[in-house]
């Protein structure tokens, strides 16, 4: 065709639905329905959809974008009974298709075109009639030097009044769109937008779409439970690669794509792990993708049926195109430090990935020992004759001034954290590794002369000795004036392992004792009386995320809580 630049090869190309010469696009048109768009290039609420999302990215400020989608959109209207002249179509509303903006949209001068349609054509009209609108639709456009990409619409919501009439027509026209030979007579590119599994995973649907007309994906595409969201993550990949010239003949993946060797595994589950496809030629490989492993190692396309291959020439999705979705269920190992293999294949690379099952990990535990205090009206408490049963970590809590030092048997302890408050007193924590059981002292040296102080004192074992997370995360003042319940910061703890939490107890000549709070088990309590003012220590602990939590009177308390992760992990 003259003044195109195309040669007969390219053109021959351009039907077999690829470019022999890939071009740098930097000026596209997204076109579609409502699922795209409420009005065309609209300036606000752009973020609820996957369109503005990508267009609006700084990533791909190079590209000038026009969304020219609109509300009820279709590739042709109700008058469509075969090829018409330009603006012959009614639609609805009147005029609002895609044939009728045809012009207007090659106007803009774009290297590629992506269009989403169906949602509406497939509600009242049949695939043959929609392949045809297509076919009237697309030489137009192509023969304008501008690459078309057709975007699946997502499917209807079990539960939309129209879904037995058109999830039939969904399904046909998806089969349609995959296959190569059907799909190369019309464009060059197919993007699986709507094929994304979780649009009809019974885990996931109703997340996926409006509760008001089980039709329009739920809005917000960088809100990870929405529709639009997983409409993002299928067209981004998609797209990217289309955009990226190196990978137009591709016959694998990206590097980072490929899902990675993983360790401390559950023994005995079958794990599930998703790969998008991006990174292979831009026309789809109709090689596949295909898995082999322990016994009942599967892999599934956009959903399908699991089996051992998908997206191959033999029919079972006759390719697979940038934005799949493959999901690859592995049977684990039932034995701990036990590992398997998959071998992966995808287009032409095969990698073997290994998953290693957990050793047989003895839990994280905290064997406490006492809670103890002293009038010891001077710079150094001794506390003599303290028994350590057991040999691991050792964690001493200390209310009173902040000591200069502590020392367990003679070794320097660590200090790990400290909380002050302006009027009850200090809580700080300190550890010191315990090798042998046995009785040792422990000597508290002040700064200046302290007339009395509380310790608490037991062993962490079977964990490993570089505590994970404090609360509060920095030395400092505590919070004040405050009610129950009184909380640590929200703390992770890892399988097996364990966090620990110190309370600081404060009264005049008694104090109520502390008691445990939510998800917190109460370990040992106690209190020391002098000169009319009382010192004490809780300690609670728990074995899940969360909070240490205690339960006192209203006032200034300093707590402080520790966790550590069981020794291996």
């Amino acid at each position: 065709m003259p003044g195109l630049g195309l040669s007969l090869t390219d053109l021959a190309t351009r039907r077999s639905g690829e470019l022999a010469v890939p071009l740098e696009i930097t000026n596209m048109v997204i076109e579609g329905d409502s699922q795209s768009s409420t009005a065309p290039d609209q300036s606000t609420n752009r973020d609820a959809f996957y369109s503005y999302t990508y267009a609006d990215d700084p990533a791909n400020a190079a590209v000038t974008f026009h969304v020219r989608a609109q509300v009820s959109r279709t590739v042709g209207g109700a008058a469509f009974s075969g090829p018409p002249p330009e603006g012959a179509d009614a639609g609805t509303p009147a005029g609002n298709t895609l044939l009728d903006h045809r012009s207007g949209d090659i106007a803009y001068g774009p290297q590629l075109m992506t269009a989403m349609l169906g949602s509406n054509d497939l509600g009242a009209f049949s695939v043959d009639n929609t392949m045809a609108k297509w076919l009237s639709y697309a030489p137009a456009v192509r023969a304008a030097g501008i690459r078309l990409a057709i975007v699946a619409p997502p499917p209807y919501h079990p539960s939309n009044s129209s879904y037995a009439t058109v999830n039939p027509r969904w399904l046909d026209y998806i089969d349609r769109l995959r296959n190569p030979a059907t799909r190369a007579t019309f464009a060059d590119y197919y993007v699986p937008l709507g094929e994304h599994p979780d649009f009809r995973d019974p885990a996931t649907i109703d997340a996926m779409f409006n509760a008001s007309d089980k039709l329009h994906m739920t809005p917000g595409a960088s809100v990870v439970t929405s529709g639009q969201y997983r409409a993002y993550q299928v067209y981004k990949a998609a797209i990217d690669t289309i955009r990226d010239a190196s990978r137009a003949n591709a016959t694998s993946i990206y590097g980072s794509a490929w899902p990675a060797s993983e360790t401390n595994l559950a023994p005995g589950m079958t794990i599930t792990r998703r790969v998008v496809v991006k990174g292979v030629g831009h026309a789809g490989l109709t090689s596949g993708a295909s898995v082999s492993g322990p016994t009942g190692t599967t892999i599934a396309l956009n959903g399908g049926t699991a089996g051992s291959s998908g997206g191959t020439n033999s029919g079972n999705g006759y390719a697979i195109y940038n934005g799949d979705v493959l999901d690859i269920a592995i049977p684990l190992s039932a034995l701990n430090s036990t590992a398997v293999s998959i071998d992966l294949t995808i287009g032409g690379e095969t990698r073997t990935i290994s998953y290693t099952t957990t050793a047989n990990v003895t839990p994280a535990t905290y064997v406490h020992q006492d809670v103890a205090g002293q009038a010891g009206a001077d710079t150094v408490h001794t506390y003599t004759g303290c028994a350590f049963d057991n040999i691991g970590m050792g964690l001493i809590a200390v209310r009173g001034p902040t000591p200069g030092s502590v020392s367990v048997g003679g070794v320097a302890a660590t200090r790990q954290r400290v909380q002050t408050t302006s009027f009850g007193g200090n809580l700080s924590v300190w550890t010191a590794p315990i090798s042998a059981t046995g009785a040792r002292s422990i000597v508290v040296t002040f700064a200046a002369f302290t007339g009395q102080s509380v310790i608490s004192w037991g062993v962490v074992r079977d964990a490993d000795a570089t505590i994970q997370q404090t609360s509060p995360v920095s030395d400092g003042a505590g919070p004040g004036s405050e009610s129950s319940p009184q909380s640590s910061a929200s703390l992770t703890v890892p399988a097996n392992g364990i966090a620990i939490g110190f309370f600081g107890e404060y009264g005049g000549a008694s104090a109520t004792p502390a008691t445990a709070g939510s998800g917190t088990t109460l370990i040992d309590e106690g209190q020391n009386t002098y000169l009319g003012e009382t010192l004490g220590i809780a300690v609670g602990a728990r074995t899940t995320s969360g909070s240490v939590n205690f339960v006192a009177a209203f006032g200034d308390y300093a707590r402080v809580a520790v966790v550590f992760k069981a020794a291996g992990t």
